[in-house]
């Protein structure tokens, strides 16, 4: 009886051990359990707050003036790419030319929303090769409108760029009359506030292959100038290839040190580089020449403003007391996505300090002041990061359902 006893109690202990073993086991897996769904929530919420400024960092570009009646929101080079590179890189490419459509519509639509603008400029290079075929071409317009869908209400102006019709050296007629039939006028001009918006298409500005193109670009700005002499209204350019500009000479213009140096570091990056063919037509060209410059600039009355972009990483350049410069950074997503956000306000009084100016060469003619303003989304880097975190996200809340499963469901 004795023996039996003591077998008795040897089970008790032995199954009191293993329950305190496998109690004790339970309690580590929830201590692990509930420190992994703390780190789960930290870092759900840092997901969360990222992805709320992703879908709304535009509520953060707000305008300077806000009783402005011309609110104008302008883009530069979304080169939309196609074919071309899905042939280069299959089912890659196939998907790098959606996500940037996604990419790029994000950012339009974010900006529609939250700025409302009165006006829209895309400022050349609206696709990414002026060689594509009409069917192509016909396929990138589809995209193209999908992309700024949100904006079919507003006033929209696209520039022509070497990448929609080509440089001087290759440019031709069908090509032109291609981009017109799309978007509109390679030479125009739209009134704005007051103001006179040249649109040029400053590819043929430089000896063109084809001279009527070049004596039509040329009569257009001697068309708005005298328009502008006419009416006293300031006019502003508006065009893809930027002036011709030294960054390596020193300046003791304050506005050139402090705008396009410090505020904006990374503007003003690229310098000048042309090349031209036996009969002196640009193959390449990222600066208008001097001479054409010049011939801008101080032709009367010259531009208050000129905008353009073409060069991707944009500039803030004073010319002259009169003439300021502002070359838009791309929208591309490895430039940001920026936009710019130019205002004009009329019959003001107060002065700053910024990239204000006034128009008061005539005592008739209205007193203006310009604001403008970089909106900033991220870099393509920054997203794809994003969308990895988001994945990984999800893997977690699969892997933490199963754990949670395991430790608290199956006892």
């Amino acid at each position: 009886m004795t023996d039996t006893k003591d077998d008795e109690t040897e089970k008790i202990k032995i199954e009191i051990t293993k329950e305190v073993k496998e109690t004790s086991k339970n309690i580590k897996w929830k201590k692990i359990v509930k420190i992994l769904a703390i780190m789960f929530m930290i870092y759900a919420t840092m997901w969360l707050l990222v992805t709320i400024y992703l879908y709304h960092y535009a509520f953060l570009c707000s305008w300077h003036f806000p009783d402005s009646k011309a609110r104008i929101v302008m883009i530069g080079d979304p080169q939309i790419e196609g074919d071309g590179r899905i042939r280069r890189e299959g089912r890659y490419g196939q998907l790098s030319v959606a996500i940037n459509d996604y990419y790029l519509r994000h950012i339009v639509d974010n900006i529609v929303k939250y700025t409302q603008p009165t006006h829209i400029f895309v400022l050349g290079d609206l696709f990414s090769s002026q060689y594509i075929s009409e069917d192509e071409f016909q396929k990138r317009l589809l995209r193209y409108q999908w992309i700024f869908h949100s904006a079919r209400h507003i006033p929209m102006y696209n520039i022509t760029g070497n990448h929609d019709v080509g440089y001087a050296n290759e440019i031709t007629m069908y090509r032109i009359e291609r981009f017109e039939r799309a978007f509109g006028k390679v030479n125009d001009k739209v009134i704005i506030e007051g103001h006179i918006f040249g649109i040029v298409n400053s590819l043929n500005l430089d000896k063109s292959r084809e001279p009527i193109l070049e004596k039509n670009a040329w009569e257009h700005i001697n068309l708005v100038r005298n328009e502008s002499t006419a009416t006293k209204m300031p006019w502003i350019l508006v065009t893809h290839i930027p002036l011709h500009k030294d960054y390596l000479l020193e300046s003791d213009d304050p506005f050139q040190n402090i705008w396009a140096s410090e505020r904006y570091s990374e503007l003003c990056a690229e310098r000048e580089y042309t090349k031209l063919d036996d009969h002196g037509h640009y193959i390449v060209q990222n600066m208008l020449s001097p001479g054409t410059t010049n011939k801008i600039l101080q032709e009367q009355p010259p531009p208050t403003i000129i905008f353009n972009g073409h060069d991707h990483d944009g500039c803030i350049y004073r010319h002259n007391s009169l003439s300021i410069e502002y070359t838009i950074r791309s929208i591309m997503g490895d430039f940001g996505g920026y936009v710019g956000l130019f205002e004009i306000i009329s019959n003001r009084t107060t002065t700053t300090t910024t990239t204000t100016t006034s128009s008061d060469e005539n005592d008739s003619q209205d007193k203006y002041e310009y604001w403008y303003t970089p909106c900033k989304f991220y870099k393509m880097l920054w997203v794809t990061v994003w969308i990895v975190c988001t994945v990984i996200l999800l893997l977690l809340i699969v892997v933490f359902v199963l754990i949670f499963s395991l430790v608290f469901l199956t006892r």
